[in-house]
């Protein structure tokens, strides 16, 4: 059942990172075709970012130690590492994924649950791989630009490979 489920995921994310433009060449002479609905966006964004982002931020740096802000950070980064092992498997970087796979095995036992990170400083440096990338590896364009409210610019394909990663994200943590 989650097969079929991971499988149906995977197939609308590369449907729909594939129907962002219809070749390389289009997306080029177009260079924007959503500017109008960007532009809105844009300017949503950087309204929301000024009133309501950046005073939390400020706040937050402001009152939480940057020794938990750290912890934080290294305990979600380490949930994060089950995607990045399987889109290396994806791309055919097997050398990588042993490496995201030590990696967040060191980091979840001897890391205290991903709290500390110790792989770092074991060789073991932490490497972003998102599906986004392993549809660009399989020869997907990139799509339009795109500005989405309340998570800003993106291409088409990125915004689809994010969605597949969510998937796994879930499955991970569940």
């Amino acid at each position: 059942m989650v097969l079929k489920k991971l499988v149906l995921v995977c197939a609308i994310g590369l449907l729909a990172a594939g129907c962002a433009a219809s070749s390389n060449q289009e997306a080029a002479e177009a260079n924007d075709p959503l500017e109008p609905m960007n532009r809105f966006f844009f300017d949503f964004n950087q309204h929301l970012d000024r009133r309501a982002a950046l005073p939390a931020a400020t706040f937050y740096a402001a009152n939480v130690p940057n020794g938990f802000r750290r912890t934080f950070r290294n305990f979600f980064g380490n949930l994060g590492g089950p995607v990045a092992v399987v889109n290396d498997v994806l791309q055919g970087q097997f050398q990588n994924a042993d490496k995201a796979s030590a990696r967040f095995l060191i980091n979840s036992t001897i890391g205290i649950g991903g709290l500390f990170d110790v792989a770092t400083d074991w060789g073991y440096p932490e490497r972003d791989r998102d599906f986004g990338e392993t549809l660009g590896t399989y020869g997907v364009p990139q799509g339009p630009y795109l500005v989405l409210p309340f998570r800003g610019p993106t291409a088409v394909r990125d915004f689809g490979g994010n969605y597949v990663d969510g998937f796994f994200f879930r499955r991970s943590t569940t």
